[in-house]
């Protein structure tokens, strides 16, 4: 007879955990970064082989595709999407665009990773996360390794406006190399792209 008073707990407690759960998993995850139609910060980093590079002198040849990114030292996902861009960046290049990576790694991890992997492209160094809070893609989940970014990408015009994001790892080809790639094809144009996905 006294156990069913627990019970009644038990079903209670299972039933407020279930509809925890069910609001946690309706809930739509923070938006990070900067959005569509924001202005871009400018920034002066150094790439892999230890030279400057400003978003200001990259726009001057064409819209940027800037990948934030945790780490090409430690993230295998990272290190992944990485070389998927290396793969696809003719296809940004016949668009008419350009991509740059962002982390928080040392300019000398940079070069290993980018030595050992043929990335051809520049990977940016951010050691002190300035870049990565201007543009709001500080990964706050981890207090073990502060500093380091997430993961999205955005495709940045001429005017230094951000016409296209993806808030995501690009661990396939698709759709995420397809939004950014549409969004640099825009990016030429006048008109804003409204493409977004993650």
């Amino acid at each position: 007879m006294k156990t069913k008073p627990l019970n009644g707990l038990w079903l209670l407690a299972a039933a407020l955990l279930a509809a925890n759960l069910e609001a946690a998993e309706e809930a739509p995850p923070a938006e990070i970064g900067l959005r569509i139609g924001e202005h871009a910060p400018n920034f002066v980093l150094q790439d892999q082989s230890s030279h400057e590079v400003s978003l200001e002198s990259l726009l001057k040849k064409g819209p940027v595709t800037l990948v934030f990114y945790r780490s090409a030292d430690w993230c295998l996902a990272c290190q992944f999407e990485l070389k998927n861009f290396q793969h696809y960046l003719k296809d940004f290049e016949a668009a008419g665009g350009q991509v740059v990576g962002i982390s928080y790694d040392s300019t000398k991890a940079l070069k290993k990773f980018a030595d050992s992997q043929n990335i051809t492209f520049p990977l940016l160094s951010d050691p002190d996360t300035k870049t990565i809070d201007a543009y709001r893609m500080r990964d706050r989940a981890s207090s073990e390794q502060p500093g380091f970014a997430g993961h999205a990408s955005f495709v940045i015009d001429q005017t230094s406006v951000v016409r296209a994001k993806f808030e995501s790892v690009l661990y396939q080809v698709q759709p995420g190399m397809r939004i950014l790639l549409r969004g640099i094809r825009e990016a030429r144009k006048t008109q804003p792209s409204t493409a977004k996905a993650g």
